[in-house]
């Protein structure tokens, strides 16, 4: 399990900042013999097209000879705040025949709360990666 924290929507590792928007992590994928058949990469993303909403989304990269393939991609929330992403690739987080979980935790607002409120509920979601896709 690798897990990285967000401060004020900025990601911190070990070696510094990390903006949203960068790689944050590599997801190696194994087939038969243990050996590793692609990996992954996983970004958060905030799309805003000009309007009031900021969406937030985790965007999976494969990893290939010639650059990043987009695969796929999980919506998040309009106007939250990533506050952590977690990689597992063991139970309890990881389901039976999934290749790895994300978790991605976020701040949002409470039930009824305008979008101008400042995000303040933790949300965890579990998404699992099978057949080189996100299970929905």
């Amino acid at each position: 399990e690798f897990s990285i924290p967000a401060e004020d929507g900025v990601l911190y590792t070990a070696t510094g900042a990390i903006a949203v928007g960068d790689p944050v992590l590599e997801a190696p994928v194994y087939g038969a013999n243990n050996t590793v058949t692609r990996k992954d990469v996983l970004v958060p993303l905030v799309v805003n097209g000009g309007g009031s909403g900021s969406f937030l989304y985790i965007v999976r990269f494969n990893e290939t000879q010639q650059g990043l393939v987009q695969k796929d991609y999980v919506f998040l929330g309009d106007r939250v705040q990533l506050d952590n992403i977690t990689l597992a690739v063991a139970a309890p987080l990881m389901e039976k025949g999934s290749e790895y979980a994300v978790r991605v935790t976020t701040l949002d607002r409470k039930p009824n709360e305008p979008f101008t409120a400042e995000p303040t509920v933790k949300v965890s979601k579990v998404y699992q990666v099978v057949n080189n896709s996100f299970k929905k």
